[in-house]
């Protein structure tokens, strides 16, 4: 692998290939575990994924300082830090509580601006969203989103080029795999939508209007959420 004049010495042909690291990421890239050691980068670097698998709040910080160079890393190492899903795919978010843009933007609606399909109602119009933390956790699942942190509700977008981290990398991390993939910074190219299930707190709030909501289908997941999610 030919590596850039910014990444030279810094970073390895392999990266995460020591000995002492997960073999699955070597065997991701095509090579032997163990045949190169981490140089100390990439130890760090190894070390903030790791923390942030556990507890996001202890890495957001570091991660987020070095945003222009894991891009740069990106290229050189997208089988570990691109997404394995091509750019148009449908990402979620769980919410454990909504903000005050998101709350104002529901009460205004009315039923004809929703969809319901089974117990997931989504708002069509895109929403106003600013996250709190300068990375954010999406996932190419519905379901994590719907039921892992949902109890606020659930954001739907699309994947594009703000979106870093191979989902089986994060998982190998993580073994209760989430299919995480994560934003850095605090603005969305893409348009962000709102939903949720009949259980979510935002959903149950506002039921009494959302009980006029007219079901286009039984199953949320027989929706073509691409031809909603412009």
């Amino acid at each position: 692998m030919k590596l850039s004049k910014i990444l030279e010495g810094e970073y390895g042909n392999i990266l995460f290939g020591d000995k002492d690291d997960p073999a699955k990421f070597a065997k991701m890239q095509g090579v032997k575990p163990g045949s190169e050691p981490d140089l100390p980068e990439e130890k760090k670097l190894l070390l903030l994924l790791k923390k942030w698998t556990v507890n996001p709040a202890h890495s957001i910080q570091d991660l987020y300082k070095i945003r222009e160079k894991l891009k740069s890393l990106a290229n050189e190492y997208p089988k570990i830090l691109k997404p394995s899903t091509p750019n148009g795919t449908v990402i979620y978010r769980g919410l454990t509580s909504t903000n005050p843009q998101i709350e104002s933007q529901v009460k205004a609606s009315n039923p004809e601006d929703w969809i319901k399909a089974g117990r997931l109602y989504i708002l069509k119009t895109p929403i106003k969203y600013i996250p709190r933390s300068d990375i954010q956790s999406w996932s190419t699942r519905m379901e994590t989103g719907m039921y892992s942190f949902g109890q606020g509700g659930m954001l739907i977008s699309k994947q594009n080029e703000e979106y870093m981290m191979n989902q089986e990398a994060l998982s190998i991390l993580y073994p209760l795999s989430e299919d995480e993939i994560l934003h850095f910074g605090k603005n969305y190219d893409q348009n962000v939508y709102f939903a949720g299930i009949d259980i979510s707190n935002t959903i149950r709030k506002y039921s009494k209007k959302l009980a006029n909501v007219k079901s286009v289908s039984d199953r949320s997941k027989d929706l073509d959420m691409k031809s909603i999610i412009k």
